[in-house]
């Protein structure tokens, strides 16, 4: 004879267990690693999924290939350091100009 309080115990652990297991996969699969993307082998090494996620998240090109959303993610990357190298330098000059006015 099987005790009937324990089989649905058993099923309510049983499903507990599937529902925790389906949070926890969520977030993982919807984020990008937190990876240093100036590489190009760190960017090559995400998967199509990661990048695509990348690409939504800049409002770049999510369409083609994995190389296509490598070279779309690389080319970003380069030119969003371009534009901090540009203003990191105007911020200096700027610095410049107040101090010797004094």
């Amino acid at each position: 004879m099987v005790d009937e309080n324990a089989c649905k115990s058993f099923i309510e652990h049983q499903e507990f267990l599937r529902a925790m297991k389906a949070q926890k996969g969520v977030p993982e699969r919807n984020t990008v690693p937190n990876i240093d993307l100036n590489n190009e082998d760190n960017v090559s090494s995400l998967t199509a999924h990661k990048l695509r996620l990348y690409s939504k998240q800049h409002n770049l090109q999510v369409s083609g290939g994995k190389a296509t959303l490598v070279a779309h993610v690389l080319c970003y990357v380069r030119a969003a350091q371009k534009i901090l190298e540009l203003e990191d330098n105007d911020a200096t000059g700027e610095c410049e100009l107040q101090s010797s006015d004094f």
